[in-house]
């Protein structure tokens, strides 16, 4: 675990770093009006990727893992591709809404942010059979050159005169193509011949990881909530604070998928326990981070004079950040439960706290802007973090240990036990 979570870990944070970079660089370019109606669009699109996501990104990690050559791998990759062409069509339909309802300006730049949508999502569903079989490293390398390709490729269009978002749309699209490409073919020899399970089946199997992957991307609909509720400036404001720090996010993000499979395969208290003993360190120390990283926000605002004009989002920046370790705490539960199997109560918690944390958005930007909105956000986090935490206790609290269980039972009817 160890091993794939610092590679996946080291991997994201120079992903992390280059998107922050260019997203940074779109900010400086065009504004904070004209960047909340971009993040609006990002948002929206990320929304859609989860849905037409199906669950099946989960779903595949914990099935590879669980069953390396059972028929609904195959059936879980063929089903994302048949998703990929809605996801397409509506992402386009979808970004010219928004710009419709927040009078954005050009329509050029949804087309290629679509195909970004589309094919990002196909590539990271597959990516999920990488990391189940250990080859993280895969999964590292095509993140970073999937962003490195999307930062050249921005600064490069933009050099030659091409308008800054659409340079941006066109850029990270290439990245994503290039992406999926090289990955299918990395994993086409890999996937096993002949039977393949229902397609139904597999959907009515991932439907539980699904609705916990809506929920939780359904909160980038924050974004374009804040414009509407708190205007287009506190929009770009808070579009700048949450896009800037949703590369951070990665963090946590690939320590659950990391952690995915060895939960999966954890059937009693004393394996469960060697997962969590690797935790505990590994959650602490991506905490300090963040909180190092809120202290010198201020700084690094004032050292760098083109980013003076965005001054006020630096309290919406910082908060934030000091909510993404209730966010690292929230993703290890949630990992850990799906893979002891509690799927299902993992998605209504999900469901429940979005809903908290769009309400919450909406409201605080009314009263206090995109300070107001930055703090619901994170009042969200903390609330299922405690609420999952208090579910994994009691799951530890249950399991078998190693002593009681015979000799004679099978791994498969162990690791079905909740």
């Amino acid at each position: 675990m160890i091993g794939a979570f610092a590679w996946l870990t080291t991997g994201r944070l120079v992903a992390a770093a280059l998107q922050a970079v260019t997203f940074g660089a779109l900010a400086v370019l065009v504004g904070p009006s004209e960047l909340g109606v971009v993040g609006s669009v990002v948002a929206t699109l990320t929304v859609l990727q989860a849905v037409w996501d199906l669950g099946l990104s989960t779903y595949l990690v914990r099935t590879r893992a669980e069953a390396p050559d059972d028929g609904r791998v195959r059936s879980a990759v063929v089903l994302s591709r048949l998703t990929t062409g809605p996801l397409l069509v509506s992402g386009a339909l979808a970004g010219w809404l928004v710009l419709a309802v927040l009078d954005g300006g050009s329509l050029a730049p949804v087309l290629p942010l679509a195909v970004w949508a589309a094919a990002e999502r196909n590539a990271e569903t597959v990516a999920g059979i990488a990391i189940a079989d250990g080859r993280a490293p895969l999964a590292t390398a095509n993140l970073v050159v999937r962003r490195a390709v999307a930062a050249v490729g921005f600064a490069a269009l933009c050099a030659g005169g091409t308008e800054p978002v659409l340079a941006y749309g066109t850029a990270m699209a290439t990245g994503a193509l290039l992406s999926v490409v090289w990955l299918n073919a990395a994993n086409r020899r890999r996937l096993p011949d002949g039977h393949r399970a229902p397609l139904s089946q597999v959907v009515r199997e991932a439907r539980p990881f699904w609705v916990n992957t809506v929920a939780v991307q359904a909160r980038n609909l924050d974004v374009p909530i804040v414009a509407l509720t708190g205007g287009a400036t506190a929009g770009g404001l808070y579009s700048l604070a949450s896009r800037t720090t949703v590369p951070l996010r990665l963090v946590p993000t690939s320590l659950a998928v990391a952690l995915l499979p060895h939960a999966t395969r954890a059937s009693d208290t004393a394996a469960r326990r060697r997962v969590l003993s690797h935790l505990a360190w590994l959650v602490s120390g991506v905490a300090a981070v963040y909180v190092l990283l809120a202290a010198c926000v201020p700084v690094l605002v004032e050292a760098l004079p083109v980013l003076h004009e965005y001054r006020p989002a630096v309290l919406s920046v910082q908060i934030m950040l000091l909510a993404l370790p209730f966010g690292a705490v929230a993703s290890v539960c949630t990992s850990l439960l799906q893979g002891y199997g509690d799927a299902g109560f993992v998605s209504r918690a999900a469901v429940t706290m979005s809903a908290v944390a769009l309400v919450g958005a909406g409201f605080g930007a009314l009263v206090a802007g995109a300070a107001g909105a930055a703090v619901a956000y994170g009042v969200a986090l903390l609330l299922q973090a405690a609420l999952l935490a208090r579910r994994l206790v009691g799951h530890h609290r249950a399991a078998p240990s190693v002593r009681a269980t015979p000799v004679s039972t099978t791994p498969r009817a162990e690791e079905a036990r909740p």
